[in-house]
C-alpha cells in the first residue's frame, strides 16, 4: 500500500515539475513576442514612377518683334495704342521728314523703272532676243529696287509686318527719334511661345516631345516640349520652350503655369512609400530588417509624388519596413509578417 502511495507521489511531483517547466517556457515565449515587433516589408528594387512638377512660365507671341526707326525724324502721327489688334500692312506711325518724302519719291521712281524694264526683258527673253544672263540681271534689279521702295515706304509710314497685338508704345506725337530707336513692340498672339526655366534635376528628366499642360485664368491647353537649350541672356540657365495655339487667351509676357508628369528612373533609384520614411538626427531614412533586427538606413529623397518617393541609399534586396515601424528603434527585434509591393 505504502509503495503505491510512493509511486503516486512521484507521478504528482513529476506532473508539477512539468507544469512549472511549461510555465517558464510560456513566460519566455511571451517575453520574446512582447519584445518582437511585427512588420510588413517591401523588397527594394530599382524602379521608376511618375510625379507631378509645376513650373512658372511666360507666354510670348511666336512672332514678336520691336519695330525701330529707319530715320532721324519727328513722329507726326501715332495711329495705334497699346493692346490694339492690327492687320498685316496696317499703318502704325507716320514720320514728318522731308528727307524721307524725297527718298520715297526717288525709291518709287527707281522701282517703277526697273519693273517696266523687267516686264519688257521678260518678253524679249521668251522670244530669244536677249540672253538668260541679261534677263536674270533685270529680274534681280527689279527685286532690289522693290525692296528699297518698301523700306523707304516703311521709313515714313511704319506698317505692321504681321497681324498681331501692340505690346508697348514708346513714342508720342512730336517726339524726335534717331535711326535705330525702338518705337513699339508687336506680337502675334494667335499662337504662343511659352518659355520656362526648370531646375537642373527636372531638366534631366525631360526630352523634346514630352507632353505638358499650360494653365492661365482657369483655362487649359496641352502642348509638347519644342526645344531645350541654354539661354545666353539668362546666365546660361536651361530654357524649355513649347508652342501652342492661344486657346487660353493669354496676353504677351503674361505669367502662366506649366504642369508636367516627370518619370523618375535610374539604376540607383528605389521607390518607397513616403510613410515609410522616418527622421533620425536630422537625416531622412528608412528601417530595414537585418538579421531579424531593425537597422536605420539613411537615404536621399530625389523626387516624390503624393504617396511615393524616389530615393538613393538602398541596396537591391533590402527589406524596407513599410508598416509597423512606428515603435521601431535601432536594434529592435522584428518579425516579418508580410511582404508587400507598391
Amino acid at each position: 500500500m505504502k509503495r503505491n502511495i510512493d509511486i503516486i507521489l512521484v507521478f504528482v511531483l513529476m506532473a508539477v515539475a512539468a507544469c512549472h517547466g511549461n510555465k517558464k517556457k510560456e513566460e519566455k515565449k511571451q517575453v520574446f513576442y512582447q519584445d518582437t515587433i511585427p512588420v510588413n516589408v517591401l523588397v527594394a528594387d530599382t524602379s521608376s514612377f511618375f510625379f507631378e512638377k509645376r513650373f512658372a512660365g511666360q507666354a510670348l507671341g511666336i512672332h514678336q518683334t520691336e519695330l525701330r526707326s529707319l530715320l532721324n525724324d519727328r513722329v507726326e502721327q501715332v495711329l495705334v495704342k497699346v493692346g490694339d489688334r492690327v492687320r498685316k500692312g496696317q499703318e502704325l506711325l507716320v514720320f514728318a521728314s522731308d528727307f524721307g518724302d524725297a527718298n520715297l519719291i526717288k525709291a518709287k521712281a527707281a522701282f517703277e523703272y526697273a519693273q517696266t524694264k523687267y516686264e519688257r526683258d521678260s518678253k524679249l527673253f521668251a522670244d530669244g532676243a536677249i540672253s538668260e544672263q541679261s534677263y536674270d540681271q533685270s529680274r534681280e534689279n527689279m527685286l532690289e529696287t522693290k525692296s528699297a521702295y518698301l523700306i523707304a515706304q516703311n521709313a515714313i509710314y511704319m506698317r505692321a509686318p504681321f497681324q498681331g497685338e501692340v505690346l508697348s508704345l514708346d513714342v508720342r506725337v512730336g517726339d524726335f527719334v534717331n535711326s535705330g530707336t525702338g518705337l513699339l513692340k508687336l506680337a502675334n498672339l494667335d499662337s504662343l511661345r511659352v518659355v520656362f526655366y526648370p531646375d537642373i534635376e527636372s531638366v534631366g528628366l525631360m526630352s523634346v516631345g514630352d507632353s505638358l499642360d499650360i494653365f492661365q485664368n482657369n483655362k487649359q491647353t496641352k502642348g509638347k516640349i519644342y526645344t531645350i537649350g541654354k539661354d545666353l541672356t539668362q546666365n546660361n540657365l536651361v530654357k524649355v520652350e513649347t508652342r501652342v495655339p492661344n486657346v487660353i487667351g493669354a496676353l504677351a509676357n503674361q505669367q502662366v503655369q506649366i504642369i508636367m508628369n516627370l518619370r523618375s528612373h535610374g539604376d540607383d533609384l528605389y521607390s518607397v512609400p513616403k510613410n515609410a520614411i522616418k527622421g533620425q538626427k536630422g537625416d531622412n531614412g528608412v528601417y530595414i530588417v537585418k538579421s531579424s533586427k531593425a537597422d536605420f538606413r539613411p537615404i536621399d529623397i530625389i523626387n516624390s509624388n503624393d504617396s511615393i518617393a524616389s530615393v538613393k541609399g538602398l541596396k537591391k534586396g533590402d527589406s524596407v519596413v513599410v508598416k509597423g515601424g512606428g515603435r521601431l528603434q535601432e536594434g529592435k527585434r522584428v518579425k516579418i509578417i508580410k511582404v508587400v509591393s507598391l
